[in-house]
């Protein structure tokens, strides 16, 4: 192979196309200056590998400029989401899979994520529920969510008698159910609901009757990316995700398919985030709705 000089023209990065929003991996590099260096340094039918593929940046070009691709990572997920995202399958297959999938989940949700309408007593499905930090007051021990109080820094005022406490972050923290926001099917609108103290209880009920509910995993101690000692992947979510996660993952490892099967793993773990304790509460979602935003685990004070 003679070496060549790179172009003269520098390629200008831009947006990358849907295929490679699907599943959240950080830094993902260009995909159109990839691609030009691939079609100036190597012809058709040639072997390009990346021995640190990351999520497949490069290796996915040079099939699209139909070259043979390579991918080596010392990370399973790296191949994970290499592979759904080439995988070619039929979408009535998946159509299929996926509505048996939900009418597995349905009852589950129903009996985890419903609610009264306030207004007709109509049974509804719970879109999201507002979790906030509980904080007892340094000075005169009154209880607190902090969504209620005015916050300075890192530091919330007492509702009570207006002391300044200093939040301290940890994952296992007091948190209470606060909002929820909930679709009436026979009122027609979305309604948001500050819970009261009942409701509040059977909250807290369905999560202490499900408490050995656990998504199997240890994370890597590191402050850096907020990793507690001793925290668990089931500390990043409520009880009652883990029971409809828990669920859909059991109905996905029943599929026979394997290229089916491993498409709606990248699914459900592209998506997965989204119903975690790592979700930032944005006033009902006015702002844009919800987003993992932070590259690391933090979870937000007031979370969602």
């Amino acid at each position: 192979m003679n070496p060549q000089t790179p172009p003269k023209k520098i390629p200008i990065a831009q947006k990358h196309p849907m295929h490679y929003l699907m599943h959240k991996y950080w830094a993902r590099k260009p995909h159109n200056v990839i691609h030009d260096y691939i079609d100036y340094f190597t012809k058709e039918g040639d072997v390009v590998m990346d021995p640190f593929s990351g999520s497949g940046v490069t290796v996915i070009e040079s099939i699209k400029s139909k070259r043979k691709g390579i991918s080596v990572h010392i990370n399973p997920i790296s191949t994970h989401i290499i592979e759904g995202t080439l995988i070619p399958i039929l979408t009535m297959d998946f159509d299929k899979e996926l509505e048996k999938i939900r009418q597995k989940i349905e009852p589950m949700l129903e009996t985890n994520y419903s609610f009264h309408c306030i207004h007709c007593r109509t049974k509804s499905k719970i879109s999201y529920t507002a979790w906030s930090q509980v904080i007892t007051c340094t000075s005169c021990s009154t209880k607190f969510p902090v969504i209620e109080a005015e916050k300075h820094s890192r530091n919330y005022y007492c509702t009570k008698c207006k002391l300044s406490n200093k939040s301290k972050y940890s994952v296992n923290r007091e948190e209470v159910p606060y909002e929820i926001k909930y679709d009436c099917t026979k009122c027609k609108k979305s309604i948001i609901h500050k819970v009261d103290v009942n409701e509040i209880k059977i909250i807290q009920k369905i999560q202490n009757k499900n408490s050995d509910v656990d998504m199997k995993g240890d994370m890597i101690f590191n402050p850096r990316t907020l990793v507690e000692k001793n925290m668990k992947v089931s500390d990043l979510f409520t009880k009652r995700n883990l029971i409809i996660l828990n669920g859909i993952k059991n109905e996905i490892e029943k599929i026979q398919n394997k290229n089916l099967k491993k498409i709606m793993y990248f699914v459900f773990t592209s998506s997965v985030a989204q119903s975690s304790r790592l979700i930032a509460y944005r006033k009902g979602l006015t702002t844009g709705g919800p987003a993992w935003t932070i590259s690391g685990f933090w979870i937000p004070a007031v979370n969602m």
